[in-house]
């Protein structure tokens, strides 16, 4: 039975022994691999990003410290 969540799939099975019923309710989540790589490929463009963000950081603050060596004197 499809559920209202995507990719979420319930079972209901039941087990007769003589007098006694059994019951248990199975729900399977379904994840598909395209996701997960999708996952780590937003992972890793968001850590090249902070990565540039880094270093262009670094070189605006090498910058500015240039220009207060340079009008110092």
């Amino acid at each position: 039975m499809d559920t209202l969540v995507e990719d979420t799939y319930t079972m209901a099975v039941v087990a007769r022994d003589g007098g006694s019923t059994d019951a248990a309710l199975i729900v399977v989540h379904v994840q598909d691999t395209f996701t997960l790589a999708s996952a780590v490929n937003n992972h890793a463009a968001l850590v090249g990003i902070g990565v540039l963000c880094g270093v262009l950081l670094l070189l605006l603050l090498i910058l500015i410290l240039i220009f207060i060596v340079k009008y110092r004197r």
